[in-house]
């Protein structure tokens, strides 16, 4: 047909009405298009803000948190290699970072900042420990730096905020023992980095808050079997110089221990001596005298230097020696398995030399906050027979809980508490023996019968 004689009176509406429809059909697209353009944006906005957020809490934490994860004499190496460390996290591996932002968190939320934050500190460990599982099943994990820190972040969050996780514990140091034994295995000291050094120094000290337990009973303890003798020795050969044992240079060169590591096993394998945990002969506790006399010596010539810059480290070391003398004077006279002695500044030149260090101390913000001398202080708190010395303690550590919060000191501060309410007359926990006899008295030791724990 001729499109001339096509009626065109009415082309123009249906022109109109097609153009109509079309911006009808638009109109949904494009609104559909900017709710998804605003949804984006909101995510974006959203994760920029969480962003920021985390790396405010990375500054704060890496500002005020180390010098609570790190002795505060130590080189500035340690603490250059930490921050380090934990950057490479942030910046490199965020799979890694939520164990990073559960140490920054709960550190914020023990110290009263928002309401709300140990809520979110419990999730981002609980994320961690989902993260961490997937960066294991990669090649040689061991060989993995930001492995080790992360574990090392893990077992951190628990000092800090392990009220309902200390549990994991034992698995995050275990672990880390694992890696630590595959990196120093056939090292010497000349070999140890300064990040190596910092981690097995680390793993040590969480061994030793294990393996001591709370003094409150005699099977409240864990033996890390994967800890064994041999690599505890190698690790003092590792860690320390006995040629040379100058203690400024030792605190120098030590990020988390700040003293003989020695120190430290002896008053640990004395205390399950008392407690039963441990059993030796006659011939060995004699051995274990003679060490610990050396480093009574060592201990006191260094706490002499009361200008030294490391008086932390000296005092700290001095409470740890003289709770291993008062514990291996009790054993001589009374073996092992006799319970914890009870002495007072009266009878007992080492309880005096401790309550003097703590005296002293009163008051002192950098000695509340130094995480090395709280363990002794809790040991002390045991060995106590009178109540006005138990005050001296009981002082210092309430004023560490007030400036650290953290859980380890709580956990401490109510162990003591409670062994002390049950030497309180007419307390419901008086049928506890705690009156063991005086370490004056001398009786003849007889070799002991096997141990076992109750």
């Amino acid at each position: 047909m001729d499109k001339d004689l096509v009626d065109r009176r009415f082309r123009s509406c249906k022109l109109r009405e097609a153009v109509k429809a079309r911006r009808h059909q638009l109109v949904p697209s494009l609104s559909v298009v900017t709710s998804q353009l605003l949804l984006a944006d909101c995510v974006m906005a959203r994760k920029r803000e969480r962003d920021d957020i985390e790396w405010t809490l990375f500054r704060e934490f890496g500002r005020r948190g180390t010098s609570l994860l790190l002795l505060p004499h130590c080189s500035s190496v340690f603490y250059k290699t930490w921050h380090g460390a934990i950057r490479g996290i942030m910046v490199s591996r965020k799979s890694l970072s939520p164990a990073l932002m559960a140490c920054a968190t709960s550190f914020v939320s023990v110290r009263g900042e928002p309401p709300g934050m140990c809520h979110v500190s419990h999730q981002y460990y609980t994320d961690s420990l989902a993260s961490l599982a997937g960066s294991l099943c990669q090649d040689s994990p061991e060989k993995d730096d930001d492995i080790l820190v992360t574990i090392v972040l893990l077992y951190a969050f628990n000092i800090i905020s392990g009220s309902s996780s200390w549990d994991d514990q034992p698995q995050h140091v275990s672990a880390a023992i694992k890696i630590i034994i595959s990196r120093v295995l056939n090292a010497t000291s000349a070999d140890l980095s300064a990040f190596l050094r910092l981690a097995l120094e680390s793993v040590l000290y969480q061994v030793f808050l294990l393996n001591n337990g709370l003094w409150s009973s005699a099977t409240s303890y864990i033996s890390l079997q994967s800890l064994n003798s041999e690599f505890w020795a190698r690790s003092e050969k590792l860690l320390e110089h006995p040629d040379n044992m100058d203690f400024a240079l030792l605190s120098l060169n030590s990020p988390v221990l700040g003293m003989p590591l020695a120190v430290m096993r002896l008053a640990t394998f004395l205390g399950q001596l008392c407690l039963g945990r441990e059993s030796a002969n006659i011939e060995h506790l004699v051995n274990l005298q003679t060490e610990v006399r050396a480093w009574e010596d060592f201990a006191l010539q260094a706490v002499e230097q009361t200008n030294a810059s490391d008086t932390l480290n000296r005092d700290a070391n001095c409470l740890y020696a003289m709770i291993a003398s008062i514990l291996m004077q009790h054993l001589i006279a009374f073996g092992p398995n006799a319970g914890l002695p009870k002495v007072s500044p009266t009878d007992s030149w080492q309880a005096c030399v401790a309550l003097h260090i703590l005296s002293r101390r009163a008051g002192d913000h950098r000695w509340s906050e130094c995480f090395i001398g709280t363990w002794p202080v809790y040991a002390l708190g045991f060995l106590l027979s009178e109540r006005e010395d138990r005050d001296i303690v009981r002082r210092d550590m309430q004023s560490r809980r007030e400036l650290t919060g953290f859980w380890i000191v709580k956990r401490f501060q109510e162990d003591l508490e409670r062994s002390w309410a049950g030497l309180e007359p007419d307390s419901p926990s008086a049928f506890i023996n705690y009156n063991i006899p005086d370490t004056r008295i001398s009786v003849p030791f007889m070799p002991p019968i096997p141990i076992i724990a109750l």
